[in-house]
């Protein structure tokens, strides 16, 4: 992106403020008489306040250029050829190589690591990547991650082209380009913006928050890269709405996500994460977006789960961890996910008693999930609709 709309930024900055110490100096007042009183100027020069906030405005409005100008001007032929070789296609088939799906991935490694989603590849009797070049390879998948919709594959070989991960979260409204298989046609091409971040999935089919786009995405881009104007992955193709009213509303797993996820990896029980074997739910007014300040209800408990050992109850209300007030499943989320399993976590919880709520503090000491153990889901009272497993 050209440097000038900062370079003008700093300018009309420095016009101003050379502006603001320059006071006119009247005429009359020069030819004066020491001793003579000079009249006031009627028309007071602004205060350094007032300076202040119109130099703030026109930062705020250059800065509102500055992306728009990156949206115009993203190279978007560019990009493509720098990052196309690192995305590769997928095909699920039987022992006669007929195709029964397909999906995009994109290697994230150089000695063949493959970064998809987890319903892209699951229930495969055999994964083949075909890559830019037109090469086909066998993937071995080495880790599938329902939970997250993360899936890593292996293809034999060395000094592969992969993408990097970009970090922080991209700001609203930044440019997006996201390559995938769509529909069977490699490697194509389209462009968006970031129209909304920590996206929620009403359905809770994904159980962390997502980035949503305008960008297309299809059947068969699943799995394949968001990429920034600087061809870092941002995100990894997911999901879309599939109502016949909607358009260009598209999620994908932001890549904070999935970085915090591999840092979990453990290549005999996979992505360990803390587990409590609680299902809870939202107010159902806040599936309308209005807010809430009541906490979270606990729909059910399993017996053996770590909420029960530590004196958790269905029909508690969670109203925040570790002293952090949580009025929605993705802040419980996040307040979870900072600890591990084995740590213990404070549960600051309401509980109806004797015709009133009681606000009480519990302990519990988080239990394990991975994708080798068995998760303590409880089952009685989960509505998968409007409630989350923790």
């Amino acid at each position: 992106m050209p440097r000038w709309p900062k370079q003008l930024s700093l300018l009309l900055t420095g016009v101003l403020l050379v502006c603001a110490q320059a006071t006119p100096v009247r005429a009359e007042a020069v030819a004066a008489p020491s001793a003579q009183v000079v009249a006031a100027d009627p028309v007071a020069p602004p205060s350094i306040s007032a300076l202040e906030r119109r130099i703030q405005e026109l930062e705020e409005r250059l800065a509102a250029l500055e992306r728009l100008l990156a949206l115009a001007t993203i190279d978007v032929p560019a990009l493509a050829e720098q990052t196309s070789p690192a995305v590769v296609s997928l095909y699920l088939v039987d022992e006669d190589l007929d195709v029964q799906s397909q999906g995009t991935g994109f290697l994230w490694t150089a000695d063949g690591q493959i970064v998809t989603n987890a319903h892209v590849v699951e229930g495969a009797e055999q994964v083949l990547a075909k890559f830019a070049n037109g090469e086909v390879e066998e993937a071995e998948r080495i880790l599938v991650d329902p939970f997250l919709d993360l899936a890593i594959l292996d293809v034999a070989g060395e000094g592969y082209p992969y993408l990097g991960f970009a970090e922080g979260k991209p700001e609203v409204g930044s440019p997006v380009v996201v390559i995938g298989n769509a529909y069977g046609y490699s490697n194509s091409v389209t462009t968006g913006i970031v129209s909304g971040v920590d996206r929620p999935d009403p359905m809770h089919y994904w159980h962390y928050p997502s980035l949503q786009t305008d960008a297309a995405i299809n059947h068969g881009n699943s799995g394949g890269p968001i990429l920034n104007a600087k061809g870092e992955v941002v995100a990894v193709a997911t999901w879309t709405e599939v109502k016949g009213e909607t358009d260009g509303i598209a999620f994908g797993i932001p890549v904070d996500q999935i970085v915090t996820a591999l840092d979990r990896y453990d290549p005999k029980r996979g992505i360990v994460r803390p587990w409590l074997g609680i299902s809870v739910q939202e107010p159902y007014w806040t599936q309308g977006g209005l807010p809430n300040n009541l906490g979270l209800m606990v729909t059910d408990v399993h017996p053996l789960g770590a909420a029960a050992k530590g004196g958790l109850r269905p029909d508690d209300f969670i109203l925040a961890v570790n002293e952090k007030p949580v009025n929605y499943l993705m802040e419980l989320r996040f307040e979870l996910e900072k600890s591990k399993p084995g740590d213990k976590i404070t549960l600051t919880i309401d509980r109806y008693i004797d015709g009133e709520y009681v606000t009480r503090t519990i302990t519990v000491t988080a239990g394990e999930y991975s994708s080798v153990v068995p998760p303590l889901i409880p089952a009685q009272f989960y509505f998968e609709e409007t409630d989350d497993l923790f």
